[in-house]
């Protein structure tokens, strides 16, 4: 089994509404899994797993089944990482504690300074809360990029005052377009400029060796996705989050989901060959993708869960980031052919 990545679905409730998760789409029914997780545990012993993900919903809200996972992925995989992504609405000293002591990688949903708009509610504002996440040893924010916040800069800036130890911070692109509020009013030309600069800073960035640099690391999936085809590695895929690739979703009653933000279950891990003939048949790729000269590194099939529309409405901000990733490619050869 060559999935590098798990995601484990705990369950699919959430204590917050934010008004476009995927989930709102992907999951018309609620999760329930079994309180045991025996059916997983030959698949996790017997898997090159590097990365484990646990998955939601809102993760902590499942806090009894992680005290009894966690434990176990640490004695049969003591060399994968677990990280999981929440709200971070319910943290508490124990659960800081029990993260730091199994080093558990935390990515706090938080969209910057217009946090409470996207999503109703900004834990950060609470002391307690920033406290408590200020203390996780291993942490990094997920940013979700939309008209409301889609100047890059400001963002890190942003963090920067929150967190002047410094903070990852790592960047999804909004996919719900059917909220007025966080698309229909997005600056397509002035993310374009936005992208731009950033690509002049990963150049730059690429040139001194320095991929540590927020710049680089904005663009480091572009890079290992264009360093798998460069080597024709037969993994490279069509969808980024390599579902039945590299990375699989599973609950614990050893179900394969389609998607990590679905409930439909495409088969069971008794059977992945079966369960990967399943997907394929979700994979639809649009004709107008074909021609396209990003196709090799894009991911035309979108999720597998957008509509066409939210696909091609994906594909305009896609292209944005693409051109200024390649632009920047162009920027760091020139400078490597004059210091030859």
């Amino acid at each position: 089994m060559d999935f590098k990545t798990i995601y484990i679905t705990l369950g699919s409730n959430c204590n917050f509404k934010c008004s476009y998760c995927m989930q709102r789409y992907g999951i018309q029914r609620e999760i329930c899994n079994s309180e045991s997780f025996d059916k997983i545990k030959f698949f996790i012993e017997n898997s090159n797993v590097e990365k484990i993900m646990l998955w939601g919903g809102e993760p902590l809200l499942y806090w009894g089944k992680i005290l009894k996972l966690v434990p176990y992925i640490y004695s049969v995989k003591p060399d994968c990482r677990i990280n999981m992504i929440t709200n971070g609405s319910l943290l508490t000293e124990d659960k800081v504690s029990f993260i730091n002591e199994y080093n558990i990688g935390v990515g706090l949903s938080h969209d910057g300074e217009k946090t409470v708009f996207t999503r109703g509610k900004d834990v950060l504002e609470d002391q307690n809360i920033m406290t408590l996440f200020k203390q996780i040893k291993s942490k990094g924010i997920c940013c979700v990029i939309s008209a409301v916040n889609q100047d890059i800069y400001d963002i890190w800036a942003y963090y920067d005052k929150l967190f002047p130890e410094g903070i990852t911070v790592n960047f999804d692109m909004l996919k719900d377009f059917h909220d007025i509020k966080f698309l229909n009013f997005f600056d397509y030309e002035k993310f374009n400029e936005t992208v731009r600069n950033i690509a002049s800073g990963f150049a730059e960035a690429a040139y001194r060796e320095d991929f540590e640099a927020r710049e680089y690391h904005f663009f480091n999936n572009h890079v290992e996705i264009l360093n798998n085809i460069l080597k024709k590695d037969k993994r490279t895929f069509h969808l980024k989050c390599g579902v039945m690739s590299s990375a699989v979703n599973i609950d614990f009653s050893g179900n394969i989901l389609l998607c990590k933000n679905s409930d439909i279950i495409i088969g069971h891990v008794d059977d992945i060959l079966s369960a990967k003939e399943n997907f394929k048949t979700y994979i639809k790729v649009p004709e107008i993708c074909t021609g396209c000269r990003f196709y090799t590194i894009c991911d035309p099939a979108g999720c597998v869960i957008e509509n066409a529309e939210m696909k091609m409405r994906s594909c305009k901000l896609n292209t944005i980031v693409y051109n200024a990733f390649f632009e920047g490619i162009g920027i760091w050869q020139k400078k490597m052919m004059n210091l030859a």
